[in-house]
């Protein structure tokens, strides 16, 4: 429709300025630009903010701005999240708006396709790259005994990691939560470092990920774990690299 959108999920969207003295969560621009440095924003959203889940499973989120009119109402962003395991992280869509000429008021209404959408559970272990190539990684799961990741740094000798394909790990005391895929464990404290619910990633490199998100609290974030596969005429395992903060 000729404009530009913008919007965090669940956060500030510096671009968009501030509303009633606080950072906006979204806005609307006039027109289309490659530049968010260049944006004049208008029709500003986060005031309030609220996440709703539907007796129908749909997860929505919404954003409304300063009330304009007497009878409260306000502009809105109403953007529904749907269950998509293929896709990660996503990206939203512009489905509609509408407007009420007589109180100048919009709602704008996105999509946003994502399998943090999805309820956590096995996954499809099937994928294709852009060229058509197959690749089936169902025969790396194991329902008794996990992949445990070799660790070569120092803190190795005290700690173990826990690893699935696809499906959610066997039960392993004290890593807790609904379709772990990742597991961390040390001598004082166990850590569910993500949950199944994405399916395997290929990149257009033909790089292959798995991709376990929504673990243990980290911060002010969440535990997640990346698993890179790369091809091998033998059954390797896996091998601790990095964390990041």
């Amino acid at each position: 429709i000729g404009k530009t959108f913008l919007f965090n999920v669940c956060g500030e969207m510096p671009a968009c300025g501030t509303l009633d003295g606080k950072p906006a969560s979204g806005c609307e621009a006039e027109a289309q630009m490659d530049d968010v440095k260049t944006l004049k924003p208008g029709r500003l959203v986060g005031l309030e903010k609220s996440l709703q889940l539907s007796t129908e499973g749909f997860i929505t989120l919404n954003y409304t701005g300063l009330p304009s009119h007497p009878n409260g109402r306000a502009d809105a962003f109403i953007i529904r999240f749907v269950c998509n395991d293929d896709v990660y992280p996503g990206t939203p869509k512009f489905l509609h708006q509408d407007i009420d000429s007589s109180l100048g008021i919009r709602d704008t209404f996105f999509e946003f396709e994502t399998a943090l959408a999805c309820v956590p559970s096995p996954v499809d272990c099937q994928v294709t790259d852009p060229a058509g190539n197959e690749y089936d990684l169902s025969g790396l799961s194991k329902a008794r005994k996990p992949w445990t990741a070799v660790d070569t740094f120092d803190e190795g000798k005290k700690r173990t990691f826990y690893l699935s394909v696809c499906t959610p790990l066997p039960y392993i005391p004290g890593c807790h939560g609904t379709a772990v895929g990742s597991c961390l464990v040390t001598e004082d404290k166990k850590l569910n470092l993500g949950v199944v619910q994405i399916s395997p990633q290929v990149g257009a490199n033909g790089s292959l990920s798995l991709v376990y998100v929504n673990g243990d609290k980290c911060k002010n974030q969440r535990f997640s774990t990346r698993i890179n596969l790369e091809c091998a005429h033998t059954t390797g395992s896996p091998t601790f690299q990095l964390q990041n903060d």
